[in-house]
């Protein structure tokens, strides 16, 4: 389980280059090590100014991302673009370190067991909607929800008190993860210490219950929180995305350099070359 997890929050810092983004405006609770310089990314191919203006950035995919849903998600592929596309209550800083994301801070127990965090005031999802304490509440118990049957389940909440009663029984409602009424704060109760289940991503309750599995492929339903949102998705040509004008989380939003992301999806790996 420890080399998976290393493995996805590799994945994460890797992806998260993409943005182009630097320096961040959270109160310190987690290690941020925040430089406060604009970072360039480090993979694919600065354009410069597109058509339209502003800085673009195309990065060449191996091929299409097997799945934007990120509650599915187990590949590299597609967690290069999902880090671009959500925030979870914690995110992975410049220096790899964990900075807020969602959460403007957080409290734990003297046994290290009970987190509670507290969400920044004013966030919104991609389409504008607000974006609660409960979102992240109904996205952990999706996960522990085996009807979902989220491939990566038991080792990303697997820490979470309930987490097998959940299971045992088919009821994700055991997962020991409550949102406060008014929805500012968000209570884990942990069965044994741990540190990177903060990281999850959201997902819009509305948009998976109106659209089912298919609400992750089309930009149509396709809402998120991160600081891009998906205008255009031509299977196994492209994904274009944009910067999310109601972002807001961890990153300081004059610090994300890139008004445009084009992600090439080359099946063929000598086209990334001339594309």
């Amino acid at each position: 389980m420890r080399k998976n997890v290393k493995v996805l929050l590799s994945l994460v810092m890797a992806a998260a280059m993409l943005a182009g983004c630097g320096g961040q405006s959270s109160e310190k609770t987690a290690e941020n090590g925040a430089s406060g310089q604009t970072t360039q990314a480090s993979a694919g191919k600065e354009d410069g100014a597109g058509s339209e203006g502003g800085k673009v950035m195309t990065y060449a995919m191996q091929k299409e991302p097997e799945t934007l849903d990120p509650t599915m998600n187990n590949y590299a592929t597609s967690s290069i673009v999902l880090q671009n596309l959500f925030t979870g209550l914690m995110q992975i800083g410049p220096d790899g370190g964990l900075i807020n994301g969602c959460a403007e801070k957080y409290e734990v127990s003297e046994d290290g067991l009970e987190y509670t965090f507290t969400l920044r005031d004013g966030l919104k999802w991609s389409d504008g909607t607000d974006l609660n304490a409960k979102d992240f509440e109904y996205t952990f118990k999706r996960i522990a929800d085996t009807n979902v049957a989220a491939p990566y389940a038991e080792t990303v909440i697997g820490m979470i008190e309930g987490y097998k009663e959940a299971i045992d029984s088919k009821n994700p409602e055991k997962l020991n993860v409550k949102a406060s009424d008014d929805g500012k704060t968000l209570t884990i109760k942990l069965a044994y210490p741990s540190s990177y289940f903060g990281t999850m991503s959201p997902v819009q309750k509305a948009t998976v219950e109106k659209n089912g599995d298919s609400w992750a492929t089309k930009p149509e339903t396709y809402v998120c929180n991160g600081p891009y949102t998906i205008t255009e998705w031509t299977p196994s040509e492209k994904i274009v995305c944009k910067k999310n004008e109601n972002y807001k989380g961890g990153w300081d939003s004059s610090k994300i350099v890139n008004d445009k992301l084009t992600f090439l999806l080359l099946e063929d790996s000598s086209a990334s070359y001339t594309a």
